[in-house]
């Protein structure tokens, strides 16, 4: 028999007792609200900050793009043809070629700000 506890003074014996359902009903719920009660202490809510700023290389026609290979991609991926596969590397290979080409010349321009 446990002392500690109010609430679980009145038990005599088994949790599942027929005597006190009550008691038994509530134990469970206590421990919860106990589990969640140290959760929210010790790892409390916080916001996340996300950076605002934009990416300088970025622009429209990589959006297009790479929506183009995504849609290539799962069409192929459905019917699983290899014209299907050589045209999905192909918009694929453009989207990376042009990505790659942007990077570059951002990086130069940062380069000569300096």
């Amino acid at each position: 028999m446990l002392q500690n506890d109010a609430g679980l003074k009145n038990l005599n014996g088994s949790i599942f007792s027929n005597q006190q359902p009550r008691t038994a009903i509530y134990i469970p719920w206590k421990c919860k609200a106990h589990s969640i009660a140290h959760f929210s202490t010790t790892c409390p809510l916080r916001l996340v900050q996300h950076d605002q700023t934009t990416t300088a290389w970025w622009w429209h026609e990589l959006d297009y793009l790479r929506k183009v290979a995504r849609k290539s991609f799962n069409k192929t991926r459905t019917t699983k043809l290899k014209e299907g596969w050589a045209t999905y590397k192909s918009h694929l290979r453009e989207y990376k070629t042009i990505v790659r080409q942007k990077q570059r010349d951002a990086w130069r321009s940062y380069c000569e700000e300096i």
